[in-house]
């Protein structure tokens, strides 16, 4: 039997690392406030901290120097940004951003261009200005984005020398009414303010609000003094004190106030109607109440006499053919990227002969209720054309107003999320596209064309989501 070994170390004992060895200063009351502890710094209480005033004066004056400086690059950055370009290997120049300052509402894509105040020393983008272009340094390309977002800008120009449009260069532009190309320009072209390559054969841009365009150009044909100018005019006139307009030429001042507030109107710009009648109502005598009571309600009759829905019958399907429905030429064969997004039209009418819907091609044209394709000789039939070989990704997405869609046997592939939300509950049945139309049978259909993940519009059933029904081997 072995020995136990008398020379073994004790058995360790554990230590708890988390243990905290606890201190108790025995500080007398009357001291609370002043007691030193060694090795620490002795309390500031009521007693000032040396260099304290310098310091304070040194701390507020590098916070004011890094605000002035933020304030002073963020106004450059405003003023001198509007434009921005990179240039191209052949000595021409791309426009990559396009930054508006607010006021920007017509523009000129031809050469590189810059803001200029009429106030030299005028950094915060106020006040009158100018766009200068340096015709030394022609403009051939827009990128991708460029305009992208802008709220303000109206009517875009295309000079000669563009010769590159990226499709995605105006994404949701919402303030954008027509784009119209110079007839030299030997790439592009427009139609009715809609962007197309010269061949016609790619549409690239239908802008957002063509639609208003398109309105206060009727308005202005037809219907202006119909609704509302030239009864507005002869009741702003009889209240309107002439003798406190500025200028020596009362009946000229006069005359050229409503000539501004005529152009506001069909503008379609409803803060400079309200500024140039409040300008009227600032003649009449401060306590004639009765007279600006008479022209405010003159000006709110005015406007709602230019709303659509105040039209007679007639005028609202006459504008509905002019500005709700876009008709693409013969020639088209591709419906660009983007290129009817957040469109309000009602009905196109597509070539038969288009080949390919790209993505997002009417992505998010909540309003479109009908696709019509019409025929070299002159038939017309609903839906998508025969010979259509593509729709690409989230073509229709979101296109709740459409509830008749038919494909085609030509096409050979569908994008994913192609008609994504295109249908929705509503009053315990289905509303929008409650179905799918397919001309081939179900096994030619898969062996020949391919589709994207839920390409299918889907609705809520019950705690999940169910795909709507596809009609194989349908008619038109």
């Amino acid at each position: 039997m072995k020995k136990k070994n008398n020379t073994e170390a004790p058995e360790k004992k554990k230590i708890n690392q988390n243990a905290e060895e606890q201190i108790e200063l025995d500080i007398p009351e009357d001291e609370i406030w002043t007691y030193k502890i060694d090795g620490l710094a002795a309390p500031h209480i009521n007693k000032p901290y040396k260099n304290y005033a310098m310091k304070k004066a040194l701390f507020i004056v590098v916070i004011v120097v890094a605000v002035g400086l933020s304030i002073y690059f963020s106004v450059r950055a405003v003023s001198q940004q509007t434009f921005k370009y990179t240039e191209l290997e052949d000595g021409t120049f791309e426009l990559y951003k396009f930054s508006n300052n607010g006021k920007i509402r017509e523009l000129t894509i031809d050469y590189v261009s810059s803001v200029v105040y009429a106030d030299k020393n005028s950094e915060a983008a106020e006040g009158p200005f100018t766009i200068e272009a340096d015709e030394s340094k022609p403009v051939t390309t827009i990128r991708e984005y460029a305009f992208n977002c802008d709220e303000t800008l109206r009517t875009v120009y295309i000079g000669k020398n563009v010769k590159e449009i990226d499709g995605k260069s105006f994404y949701t532009c919402r303030a954008l009414r027509k784009i119209v190309v110079d007839p030299e320009n030997e790439y592009y072209c427009d139609i009715d303010g809609v962007l197309f390559t010269k061949d016609k054969k790619t549409v690239i841009c239908c802008p957002i609000a063509r639609n208003k365009d398109q309105k206060m150009s009727f308005i202005e044909e037809r219907l202006i003094d119909k609704y509302g100018f030239a009864q507005t005019v002869e009741v702003l006139s009889s209240y309107l004190n002439e003798e406190k307009l500025d200028g020596e030429n009362k009946q000229q001042a006069k005359q050229q106030l409503f000539a501004e507030l005529r152009e506001a109107m069909i503008g379609d710009d409803w803060d400079t109607v309200v500024a140039i009648v409040d300008r009227m109502i600032e003649t009449l005598d401060s306590e004639d109440k009765e007279s600006e009571n008479a022209m405010y309600d003159e000006r709110n009759r005015m406007w709602d006499s230019l709303k659509i829905e105040n039209w007679e019958e007639a005028d609202r399907e006459e504008f509905a053919a002019r500005a709700l429905v876009f008709r693409l030429p013969a020639e088209t064969e591709t419906v660009g990227m983007l290129a009817f997004n957040y469109t309000d039209l009602e009905t196109v009418y597509l070539p038969e002969g288009l080949k390919t819907i790209e993505t997002l091609g009417f992505f998010r044209a909540t309003a479109l209720r009908e696709i019509i394709t019409f025929t070299p000789d002159g038939r017309e039939y609903p839906s998508l054309p025969d010979g259509l070989e593509e729709i690409g990704s989230d073509a229709f997405s979101y296109d709740q107003e459409l509830t008749y869609v038919y494909i085609p046997a030509s096409v050979k592939h569908i994008g994913h999320h192609a008609f994504w939300d295109c249908v929705y509950n509503k009053d315990g049945g289905l509303a929008g596209l409650a179905e799918l139309n397919v001309q081939a049978s179900e096994s030619d259909f898969h062996k020949n064309t391919s589709t994207g993940d839920d390409w299918k519009p889907k609705y809520d059933y019950m705690l999940f989501k169910k795909a709507v029904d596809v009609v194989y081997e349908a008619q038109r």
